[in-house]
C-alpha cells in the first residue's frame, strides 16, 4: 500500500494494470513534471514524488491531502482528489487502521486549511486476493464547499496500454522524505489494463508513487481535460525504486461506477 501510516497493519497488498484515454498521448520521453495538467506552476526547489517535481500555488490544487486519526490519536496520510465541491475520491485501503475521524487539508503553508469530513463511504467490494486489490476506492464528503479546482471521473473512454498519464501525491521522494506541504507530480506509462486495475512499471523514466501518495489520481487527457482515470493502490516493491510495478484502481470498473454513481452522484463524470 503507498500508504504513510503509524498503524499497526498487516495486509497484503497488490497491483494494477494499464490504462488509457482516447488522447492518452502514447511515445515519447516521460516528463518528471506534471503540474501543468491541473494548471499548476512548478516550486523553484525540485523536491519529489519518486523522481518528481513540486507543485506550487496549492491554493489552486484539486489533488488534497487527507489525514486519517484512530482512536488511538495515530495518524495516517493519504491523497485525494476533489471531484465535487464536497467530495474527495481517495483510496479504500486509507481506511484499513478504522479512523475515527478524517480531515482534508487543502491551500499553501500558513494559509492552509484543515476541514473534518463529515461522513466516508468505503467500497463494500474492497478486498484481496493474495498480492492484489479490488475496489480500492472511497469517497469523503465534506461538511460544506470549498472553493478548489475539480477533476472529472473517465466513465466514457477507454485506457490502453502505452498512454501517457500523470501522477500527483503529498507521499515519499525518492530519498525516503515526504512532506505533507509538498504536492509532487510526474508522469508514468500505462503498461497493462485489466477491469479492476490500471498497472504503470517504473522502469527508470519518468517519475512512479509511493508511501503517502495513496488514494491520488492517475490522470489522463481526454480533449485537452485532465480526467481521473484510476486511483493510486500499492506496489511491489517498498521503496518504489527502479523495477518498481506500481497498481492503480480502474475507474473504469463497472462496480467502481455503480459505487461512486450512489455514494457521489453530484459528482463530475466526463
Amino acid at each position: 500500500m503507498k500508504l504513510q501510516t503509524v498503524f499497526v497493519i498487516v495486509l497484503l497488498l497488490a497491483g494494477l494494470p494499464g490504462c488509457r484515454s482516447s488522447e492518452g498521448g502514447d511515445g515519447g520521453e516521460l516528463s518528471t513534471n506534471a503540474c501543468n495538467w491541473v494548471g499548476l506552476p512548478t516550486q523553484k526547489s525540485q523536491a519529489r514524488i519518486i523522481n518528481g517535481t513540486a507543485c506550487a500555488d496549492l491554493s489552486r490544487s484539486p489533488v488534497v491531502r487527507v489525514i486519517l486519526v484512530n482512536n488511538a490519536g495515530q495518524q495516517a496520510s493519504c491523497t485525494g482528489t476533489m471531484i465535487s465541491e464536497k467530495i474527495v475520491l481517495t483510496a479504500a485501503h486509507c481506511f484499513v487502521g478504522r479512523p475515527r475521524r478524517v480531515f482534508v487539508l487543502y491551500g499553501d503553508g500558513s494559509d492552509m486549511e484543515n476541514l473534518m469530513a463529515e461522513d466516508w463511504d468505503i467500497h463494500p467490494g474492497f478486498g484481496g486476493m493474495g498480492t492484489t486489490l479490488f475496489n480500492d476506492v472511497a469517497v469523503v464528503h465534506l461538511p460544506h464547499s470549498i472553493d478548489l479546482p475539480l477533476l472529472p471521473v473517465l466513465v466514457n473512454g477507454e485506457v490502453s496500454e502505452g498512454d501517457v498519464a500523470a501522477i500527483f501525491g503529498y507521499g515519499q521522494d525518492e530519498k525516503g522524505d515526504l512532506d505533507f506541504m509538498i504536492l509532487r507530480s510526474g508522469e508514468m506509462r500505462v503498461s497493462d489494463v485489466t477491469t479492476t486495475n490500471i498497472r504503470a512499471d517504473f522502469g527508470g523514466e519518468g517519475s512512479n508513487t509511493c508511501i503517502g501518495d495513496s488514494g491520488g489520481p492517475f490522470l489522463l487527457r481526454v480533449k485537452d481535460q485532465p480526467v481521473v482515470v484510476g486511483i493510486t493502490s500499492t506496489g511491489t516493491k517498498t521503496d518504489c525504486s527502479e523495477g518498481d510495478n506500481a497498481y492503480f484502481t480502474n475507474l473504469r470498473d463497472p462496480s467502481v461506477i455503480k459505487f461512486l454513481r450512489r455514494v457521489a452522484p453530484n459528482a463530475w463524470y466526463y
